[in-house]
This record gives C-alpha cells, sequence and structure tokens, in this order.
C-alpha cells in the first residue's frame, strides 16, 4: 500500500502543488478514512507535510501515514515534476524501523541551528510486552535527507520520555530511561538514567550519561559489576566493598547474598592484579556459607596448586555449576543470576593474556588449547558502564509516550 500512497501524494503535489494548505487539509483527512487494523487506533495524525528543507526555491514534502507497516517517503521536485524518495534508515543494509511499526512526523524544526527545516520522525513498535518508539532524525544534504540519529525509547520496566530541548548548537535530544543492569528484572527498582544527544556537525552523537547515586544494594552490585567485566578493578573493588557496608537498602524477596557475592568478586579482583590475599576476602565469603561460599571454597583451593585460569575455569566444572545455571544455588537462586555471568570464566583467559603481554612466559598454544575446553559465556553485558553502548540497544522502560517537552 505504500508504494499506491506515495503515488497519490505526488499526483496531488503535481497536479495541485504544495502551496494550497486548503487542498492538503482534505488530503490529509482523505488520508484518515483508509481502513484500519484492529491495534491501529484513530485520530489519525497528519501524514503529509509540506516544508521547504534542501534551501532551494521548490517547496519539499515528507509523508508518514501513521499505519503499520508502511514506508516513509519525502518529495522534491526535480526537473519536471514532484517525486517521492523513501527515507534512508540509519542502517543501509537493515530495514528502517517504520517498516515493522507505525511512523508519525515528531517535528519539522530546525534541528541541528543551519537555519533550515530537519525532520524528526518517531515510529511505534507495539510488542507483547513492551512498546518500541524509535526515533529518528534526518537533515538535508546536497542529494537528499540524511539519518543523523536513530535511537530507540523502550516503554518496558518503569515510565521514561524523550524531549527536545535548546541546545548550544541547534535542538538536543534528552532521553530519560531506566537503567537495566546485569542482575536485573523487569519488577525491580531502577535507576533513572539520562541520555543528551547534541548535534555534532555532522550527526546527533551522545554527549553525556547520567545516573543518579545508587541507593539500593541490587543497583550497587550491578555497577560495580560493570566496572568487573569492563576491567576497570579500582572501581569494582570501591563498588564491592559499598555493597558489605550495610548501609543501602536491600530486597529480600531477591534471596540473594549480595554482600557473599561481593566478598568473592574483590578476591577475584586480587588475584587478576596478582596481588596476595591480604583483605580475608575468602575467608568472609566461605564463612557466609551458600553456593558463593561454596564457589569461594573452590577457587581457593584451586589456587593453591593450579593456575588462575584453572580456577576460573573449575568453577564451570563444579558440582555447584549446574544450580548456578538453574538459578536454584543457595543465596544465588535469582532468575537474573545466570551461569556464565557468575561465573565468568572468561576473566581466566584475561588473565592469561596478560601474562603473554606483560612477560610472555605463556605459550600461547598451550593456554588457548586448555581455555578452549571451558564454556567462556559473556563478558561485557552491561547498561550501566556508562559507555554509550547499553544493553540490548535502547532504554528500558514503561509508561506514557514521551511528549517532546523539557520540564
Amino acid at each position: 500500500m505504500g508504494g499506491i500512497l506515495e503515488a497519490a501524494v505526488s499526483e496531488y503535489l503535481n497536479a495541485v502543488g504544495p502551496e494550497d494548505e486548503a487542498v492538503l487539509v482534505a488530503l490529509n483527512a482523505a488520508l484518515a478514512t483508509l481502513p484500519a487494523l484492529d491495534w491501529e487506533e484513530a485520530p489519525w495524525p497528519d501524514a503529509v507535510w509540506v516544508v521547504g528543507q534542501d534551501g532551494d526555491e521548490d517547496l519539499e514534502a515528507v509523508a508518514a501515514f501513521g499505519r503499520y507497516g508502511l514506508e516513509s517517503f519525502w518529495f522534491d521536485f526535480r526537473e519536471e515534476a514532484y517525486q517521492g524518495y523513501p527515507l534512508p534508515g540509519a542502517d543501509p543494509i537493515g530495514s528502517p524501523p517504520w517498516w515493522s511499526g507505525v511512523a508519525e512526523v515528531a517535528s519539522l524544526a530546525d534541528l541541528n541551528g543551519d537555519g533550515r527545516a530537519d525532520l524528526l520522525l518517531s515510529s511505534e513498535l507495539r510488542g507483547a510486552s513492551a512498546t518500541i518508539y524509535y526515533l529518528d532524525a534526518f537533515t538535508w544534504r546536497d542529494s537528499g535527507p540524511e539519518n543523523v540519529l536513530e535511537w530507540p525509547v523502550e516503554y518496558w520496566a518503569e515510565p521514561s520520555s524523550w524531549a527536545l530541548c535548546d541546545g548550544v548548537a541547534g535542538q538536543e535530544f534528552v532521553v530519560t530511561c531506566p537503567a537495566f543492569g546485569i542482575y536485573d528484572a523487569k519488577l525491580l527498582l531502577h535507576p533513572i538514567q539520562t541520555r543528551i544527544y547534541a548535534w555534532d556537525g555532522q550527526r546527533f552523537a551522545l554527549t553525556e550519561t547520567s545516573l543518579p547515586e545508587p541507593t539500593r544494594v541490587p543497583d550497587q552490585f550491578n555497577r560495580a559489576e560493570a566496572a568487573f567485566e569492563r576491567g576497570d578493578y579500582v572501581a569494582a573493588t570501591a563498588g564491592f566493598l559499598a555493597v558489605t557496608t550495610g548501609l543501602l537498602e536491600d530486597d529480600e524477596r531477591l534471596e540473594v547474598d549480595w554482600a557473599g557475592f561481593a566478598y568473592f568478586r574483590l578476591r577475584q579482583i586480587e588475584v587478576l592484579r596478582g596481588e596476595p590475599e591480604a583483605n580475608g576476602y575468602l575467608a568472609a565469603v566461605v564463612e557466609r556459607g551458600g553456593a558463593v561460599g561454596e564457589l569461594a571454597a573452590n577457587f581457593g583451593r584451586a589456587l593453591s596448586d593450579r593456575t588462575v585460569l584453572d580456577a576460573f575455569g573449575g568453577l564451570q566444572r563444579s558440582e555447584l555449576a549446574a544450580q548456578v545455571y538453574q538459578g536454584t544455588a543457595e543465596g544465588l537462586g535469582y532468575i537474573g543470576i545466570t551461569g556464565p555471568r557468575v561465573l565468568v570464566v572468561g576473566k581466566g583467559m584475561e588473565w592469561v593474556m596478560d601474562r603473554w603481554v606483560v612477560d610472555g612466559r605463556w605459550s600461547a598454544r598451550e593456554e588457548l588449547t586448555r581455555a578452549a575446553a571451558y564454556e567462556l559465556g559473556p563478558h561485557s553485558l552491561a547498561d550501566l558502564d556508562v559507555d554509550g553502548r547499553p544493553l540490548n540497544g535502547g532504554c528500558w522502560s514503561r509508561g506514557m509516550r514521551g511528549t517532546g517537552r523539557c520540564d
């Protein structure tokens, strides 16, 4: 149907011209009478908008039909007739989000401060338990519109929002959303992350990411675990020590020994940094008992007569590994805690690689052969590391759609 509607709009522009506002209103009213699918809801947004965007003397038009799965188009007068062209997605190979959802024109303001109108599309994709709004911003080049921002705002766990705000160079996109951590679940409370995308001369780039200070134990542990996975052991040590203080609010529903888990990580960090066991972390977690205490005991025994790689890898082969993978291990029996993330055997491989770099003592063939026998699992899977790469590529949230306001 998208091709038929594109042809209809092109015919309108060529027969009537883009200047007659009354006829444009009638055209949008006619498009709103098209049959709706079961999950499509009226009232329909205006589909066709006329605006001067490329700086020449002729007006251009854009069309987002507000119906499921239809392409969005831009229309330009070239030589003797208006013609429609599909708007480009951010990924030149993949399908743009409006092919799988419902798109509408959210803004025709000057977004990048060059004095010309730009285009912002909002594409709604509904799923069984989440609704995603993709924001796609376009600015005009000599050859036509160029996609300079694509970002998903996902309404899933807690309220989120997006807004256009005045910035130093044009508009800025301000997105707020719950930060979803490594060990997390939809029904938990989440810290709200704020992300700002500003014009850098070529596109809208992430310029600032901020989170409030943690007040709950799971949040603090997730942040420390993110630092641990990316190898920032100074920040990870500080974060895990904060978990053990007892000063943060815990969530007893989870039945997780966060402090014991933190002591286990602290000892692993000492090992990865080549430091002796001087702080009693291993003894502290073993004394607490439970699955994490047994894992720590196994880890300590392996360190006494084998290599660090064997100590990490051996956790995969312990009797507790299956329980950890199934989420039934005592003190770790929580759906968000999965085997590869807890056992992080990839950290043992990291230690091996560091030794090669430092002193070349290790045989690459020998160590790689031994490491291949272990399940490495995921290594860096965090949204809380504030590096511009959130988990699953989006913001997780639930609630009303973005208002476009900056309050």
